[in-house]
């Protein structure tokens, strides 16, 4: 068969669109800066993310207490990240971060009670 190459609508301008605010998608179109963000977790799961992201940031340890410093375009993308964990790393500052966490959190219980 013949591949034939059909003529879409031009896409709308996405970066004036509300809908993508607070999300990845967004952060990337709007051109925001980078924000850092301060984790902490256990020395346990701190060896657990290390063997996933060995990269990824900087650690500091101060006995079993250990604090995460990641940097990210979008807090939601943290949030997701902590999530995964069950309650094993918490979001320590910055409190943006924070209000938008405990936001989620209140939606969940809002919505599952």
């Amino acid at each position: 068969g013949e591949f034939k190459i059909q003529k879409e609508k031009i896409i709308p301008n996405l970066a004036s669109s509300k809908q993508f605010d607070g999300t990845f998608f967004g952060s990337t179109i709007n051109d925001e800066s980078l924000k850092e963000v301060l984790l902490q977790t256990d020395s346990d799961t701190m060896k657990k993310i290390k063997k996933r992201w060995s990269s990824m940031g900087r650690w500091e340890e101060d006995g079993n207490i250990c604090f995460w410093k990641i940097k990210t375009y979008d807090y939601e993308q943290v949030i997701e990240y902590v999530f995964r964990w069950n309650g094993l790393i918490k979001i320590i500052k910055p409190i943006e971060a924070v209000n938008r966490f405990q936001d989620r959190l209140k939606l969940f219980l809002k919505q599952y009670s």
